[in-house]
C-alpha cells in the first residue's frame, strides 16, 4: 500500500462545531431578495480556530444549488436575489421554499457544514 492510498479517505460529513446559523431563523418567511432589497445570511464563527473561511449555500426544495458565493472570513454574506448556479445562474430567484446552510473551510482543506435551515421567499413582508 502506498502512502497516498493509506492517507486518503473517502469524503465524510463533519459537523461545523461552534458554527451555527443565526439569521434568517429556521422556517423564516422573508421578502424575496432582489438587488434593491438583498438578504443577509449571518452565523456564529467557530471559536479558537484562526484562518477559517465560510460560505453560504442556498438551494431549492429539491436541493439544487441556487447561490453559493466565494468563501470569506466574514460571518455574514449578502444575497442580492440573483442566482449563480445551474438554471438559476443570472436569474432573479422566484418566490418559494429554499434551504440554506453555512460551509466552513479549514486551512487544512477539510470542510464542514451546518445543518440546513428552511426559508421561504415571498413577495410581501414577513
Amino acid at each position: 500500500m502506498t502512502s497516498a492510498e493509506r492517507d486518503s479517505i473517502p469524503p465524510m460529513d463533519l459537523r461545523a462545531h461552534g458554527c451555527a446559523p443565526v439569521s434568517p431563523a429556521e422556517s423564516a418567511q422573508v421578502v424575496t431578495p432582489n438587488p434593491g432589497a438583498p438578504l443577509a445570511f449571518q452565523w456564529s464563527a467557530v471559536a479558537g480556530v484562526p484562518s477559517l473561511r465560510y460560505k453560504v449555500r442556498l438551494a431549492n426544495a429539491t436541493d439544487s444549488t441556487v447561490w453559493e458565493p466565494t468563501s470569506s472570513t466574514a460571518t455574514t454574506q449578502t444575497f442580492n436575489g440573483i442566482g449563480n448556479s445551474g438554471a438559476y445562474a443570472g436569474q432573479l430567484v422566484p418566490a418559494g421554499r429554499y434551504v440554506w446552510r453555512v460551509k466552513v473551510h479549514y486551512p487544512t482543506g477539510v470542510q464542514a457544514a451546518t445543518r440546513t435551515r428552511g426559508i421561504t421567499f415571498g413577495s410581501g413582508a414577513p
